[in-house]
């Protein structure tokens, strides 16, 4: 696949931006976590966009959850009903045990495999309360698109929010733009003049990922931002998803990590690049 490139990136040498590695890491490592037995952890963390936002949410759960920590799943939207995790609704959760992943949500009536969100509010007082250790929020629906443009008051971040994950499907990006690929492609297209037909283009691309109306929304000034381009496969796509990345970075200054990877893959590929701006 191929993507064009628009903007000229300021410097081409990946070391020069940061640094980055990968290999056989794990989310926890890619997305540089601090260590949670210190005070100002990140512990309420939405995650946004489209191309494996519940993948990424259960798979980052199972790593907390084998470092001991009490780790909540939920939405602040919908998401799908899980199979093999104890479920609350948001008014029954209590104290969990060390290990434990619980997903919490409403029924919801008229999508019965769904679970329907929580009150914003909700994360900061379990984790205030010392119900859990870890909020993972999915705060924002694709219908199972690998690119959108959130609507009016999406994404719906929690309260407190340490973190904002904003995900990215590489099948969106690389393709030719349109509704075939780009959930709410009307609202795409006027937030970022994406034309349509042609592989998103990086003022696009800087336009979605800087606006208060784009991927991760209004995020507090003291959460940190992170983005993941998710399903790249291979070598050349690796090597445009990384151009992307680094012109991307240099002229965002509000994310400070971008991950690269296919987290469905056996061995994820994740890599990291991180913004000294």
């Amino acid at each position: 696949m191929s993507v064009h490139c628009t903007i000229p990136a300021l410097n081409t040498q990946r070391d020069s931006l940061s640094g980055s590695a990968h290999g056989k890491r794990s989310i926890v490592e890619a997305f540089a976590f601090p260590s949670f037995s210190r005070k100002g952890a990140e512990r309420i963390i939405a995650i946004t966009g489209a191309g494996g936002k519940s993948t990424l949410m259960y798979g980052l759960a199972e790593e907390l959850s084998e470092q001991g920590l009490r780790v909540v799943v939920t939405t602040t939207t919908k998401i799908y009903r899980p199979d093999h995790y104890t479920l609350s609704t948001p008014d029954s959760v209590h104290s969990l045990s060390q290990g434990e992943i619980r997903v919490v949500g409403d029924a919801c009536a008229e999508e019965p495999a769904k679970l329907s969100g929580i009150g914003i509010h909700h994360p900061f007082s379990w984790v205030t309360n010392n119900i859990c250790d870890v909020v993972l929020v999915e705060a924002d629906g694709a219908r199972e698109k690998p690119l959108k443009a959130p609507k009016p008051g999406e994404p719906v971040l929690p309260i407190g929010c340490n973190l904002v994950i904003g995900v990215t499907g590489w099948d969106g990006l690389a393709a030719p733009a349109g509704p075939e690929v780009i959930h709410r492609w009307p609202l795409f297209q006027k937030l970022t003049g994406q034309i349509e037909g042609e592989p998103v283009n990086d003022f696009a691309l800087i336009r979605l990922l800087n606006s208060s109306k784009g991927l991760f929304g209004e995020v507090p000034n003291t959460a940190r931002v992170c983005w993941l381009i998710n399903k790249v496969e291979d070598e050349y796509d690796r090597a445009e998803a990384q151009i992307m990345c680094q012109t991307a970075l240099q002229y965002s200054h509000r994310i400070d990590t971008a991950v690269i990877g296919a987290l469905q893959s056996s061995d994820r590929g994740l890599e990291s690049i991180f913004n000294r701006h």
